[in-house]
């Protein structure tokens, strides 16, 4: 005899789970996002390859910088690497204290005596073996720091 109570536990089955929803084939706005994901990761990777080009002219200047022997050759790669960066009427009429000026102007930072008379005096007196440590890593930061956007009157 079967019991009609529906409260009985006699009454009960198992549950039946459903099978998980499959990611594959993925719905169409999924492929969408993935398409977008895909064009902005490409826009990407193409502005810093093209960032790392156009710093090839820094890497070599670094390079050059570090195998420098005297104040002559870091103040050559100086004014080599500045004319890479800015418009050659800008840079090449420069020298002595204007020199040093606008070094301090396009690279943002403090220049302090030695290198100063390191690039304006030392290259003709001789004494090129003194500051060139200061020298070089002032150099070495004008070269990373520098901006190509000059705001020259």
């Amino acid at each position: 005899m079967m019991k009609t109570d529906p409260a009985s536990l006699s009454n009960l089955r198992d549950i039946v789970a459903q099978e998980p929803v499959s990611w594959w084939p993925l719905a169409p706005g999924w492929w969408v996002v993935l398409g977008l994901c895909v064009f902005g990761l490409a826009v990407w990777a193409y502005r810093v390859f093209r960032q790392w080009r156009a710093n090839a002219y820094r890497r070599e200047a670094i390079a050059l910088i570090e195998d420098a022997r005297s104040a002559a050759e870091v103040a050559s790669v100086l004014k080599r690497t500045s004319l890479s960066a800015f418009p050659r009427q800008n840079v090449a009429k420069l020298s002595g204290t204007e020199w040093c000026d606008w070094l301090i102007r396009t690279g943002q930072l403090e220049m302090n005596a030695t290198v100063r008379e390191s690039l304006t005096e030392a290259l003709y007196s001789g004494n090129e073996k003194d500051g060139l440590l200061e020298l070089k890593s002032f150099a070495t930061n004008w070269t990373n720091r520098h901006t190509s956007i000059e705001e020259e009157v």
